[in-house]
């Protein structure tokens, strides 16, 4: 403040800022094609980038006497990786919004359901090398975990890997 004393106080901003990119990045991480392919290395990037100039500012703010305001700024750091599997949940259950909604998210449009009551969508960022991921509908009514009772070629490589995302829809993933 001109010509007063400076305040110390704790800053919510640095830390909206910083899970607000987190999520930003790990939903356009999981988008098909090379953009998916490339997100992972572009937002470790930018969150190594982001982490040091907080680092920074924060040994800064601790230098001149303002605890409060360097912690906030730590915080900015620590909560992406503390709250990751929260922003990784949310944004695969966008990811379901934009697939199974409106079709966004599928080039070749989503397979049809077989007689078993499951219907598959690719996920992959169709990369050489990189893992599958596979979105399973299981539109059966009492809506089991999707074994090896899925009547196409997923069956043999989801067998037993599937996890819950939400409802009924499971993903998969293998090499």
């Amino acid at each position: 403040m001109p010509g007063g004393v400076s305040v110390d106080r704790w800053l919510w901003q640095p830390v909206a800022v910083s899970l607000s990119v987190a999520a930003g990045l790990f939903l356009i991480s999981g988008i098909p094609g090379d953009l998916g392919f490339f997100g992972p290395f572009i937002a470790f990037a930018v969150f190594a980038i982001g982490a040091i100039a907080l680092a920074i500012l924060a040994v800064i703010q601790a230098v001149r006497k303002r605890p409060r305001r360097a912690v906030s700024l730590a915080l900015a750091i620590f909560a992406p990786l503390v709250l990751a599997p929260s922003l990784i949940w949310t944004a695969e259950c966008v990811h379901v919004g934009l697939t199974v909604g409106i079709d966004m998210m599928q080039p070749n449009g989503p397979q049809k359901p077989n007689a078993s009551g499951f219907q598959t969508y690719d996920w992959s960022t169709g990369m050489v090398g990189n893992v599958n991921t596979m979105l399973i509908h299981d539109a059966r009514p009492h809506g089991a975990k999707p074994v090896a009772t899925v009547e196409n070629h997923i069956a043999g490589m989801c067998e037993g890997a599937a996890e819950h995302l939400i409802g009924r829809y499971f993903t998969c993933e293998f090499y």
